[in-house]
């Protein structure tokens, strides 16, 4: 009797002690995911302010969600944020930033984020066109048209023809 009671408390604090670890383990995955939650609003409110011409409030919540996305160690959102801040630098920062894009195209092409690729690729693209490098972003308007149609998505490809009007 007594070696039962023994480990029936044995199993009761184990039990204690896996439901504590449970605990801070939900815990430590709420903060993970409110922290995630704020990176994205961080990006969000980014293109927001990108869409409405402010760049300095986008580079300013851009910059913010990259901090977040890093601590996280979200490949997805680093890449599409710092997208997000070579788009806002354009057009007058367009050659200066021509090699972040490059580098962010790179990535995607080994297989990063490959959702984001045709917003990659376009906004390569813009830099191309910004610098005056009408071959090259006609290249990169070619190929973001294609990835766009390969990934069946619409709203990048309303985009990228509009550039290719530009």
């Amino acid at each position: 009797l007594a070696v039962t009671c023994l480990l029936i408390s044995a199993i009761s604090a184990e039990r204690l002690t896996a439901l504590a670890s449970l605990a801070r383990s939900e815990a430590r995955q709420r903060s993970i995911f409110e922290t995630a939650s704020a990176g994205i609003a961080l990006e969000n409110m980014a293109l927001a302010h990108l869409q409405m011409g402010e760049r300095d409030a986008c580079i300013e919540m851009a910059k913010r969600g990259l901090s977040v996305a890093r601590e996280l160690c979200d490949e997805e959102r680093i890449l599409s944020l710092r997208l997000v801040i070579v788009e806002c630098g354009l057009p007058t920062q367009a050659s200066r930033l021509v090699a972040e894009a490059d580098e962010i195209v790179a990535e995607m092409a080994s297989g990063k984020c490959r959702s984001e690729f045709p917003r990659a690729l376009r906004i390569r693209a813009m830099c191309h066109l910004a610098m005056g490098n009408r071959a090259e972003t006609m290249r990169g308007v070619d190929a973001a048209l294609r990835e766009a149609r390969q990934q069946g998505n619409r709203v990048e490809l309303g985009r990228i023809v509009g550039l290719q009007r530009a």
